[in-house]
């Protein structure tokens, strides 16, 4: 997985599709990249397909999700962001929750996904810095007493 820092270095140049698991994802990263403004703003992180719509990043073997955070942390375009799975491997999921804290247009986010206490720290971080954020939702997750607190704490500061 790439260093955090090496991602402003390497966004412009790199092979999408050596980052992702499909030619559809690749796609939905390079339309977060360039700020597509014709896609729909809305984003669906899933295991399965639904739809198979353009919106629909379907996470497989071979999906750097610390670029996908990345491109939705510097994303400018996107208004919505559905975390409906992430997988297991916690260094794939800290890398995502790190890239996506740098986000100010996500006006609508929804976690249907537990997290573990440091994505939910990161969370708290976004929530702090994102100003655009109007609805935030958890469906069917567990959220801790202190993750909950913390989670408030950061609301508070909104």
């Amino acid at each position: 997985m790439t260093e955090y820092k090496d991602y402003d270095a390497l966004a412009q140049n790199i092979n999408l599709g050596d980052i992702t698991s499909s030619e559809h994802n690749a796609n939905i990263l390079r339309r977060l990249r360039d700020d597509d403004p014709d896609w729909n703003k809305t984003l669906y992180i899933l295991e399965d397909e639904i739809d198979g719509d353009i919106d629909e990043f379907i996470v497989g073997a071979g999906d750097d999700l610390g670029w996908l955070g990345y491109f939705i942390g510097r994303s400018e375009e996107l208004e919505a962001l559905r975390v409906l799975y992430l997988p297991e491997e916690r260094e794939q999921v800290d890398a995502f929750m790190r890239g996506i804290t740098c986000n100010q247009s996500i006006q609508d986010l929804s976690i249907k996904t537990d997290l573990g206490d440091q994505e939910l720290e990161n969370l708290g971080y976004f929530l702090g810095k994102n100003t655009a954020l109007a609805h935030l939702r958890f469906v069917n997750c567990h959220v801790g007493r202190e993750c909950a607190h913390n989670i408030a704490m950061a609301l508070e500061q909104c």
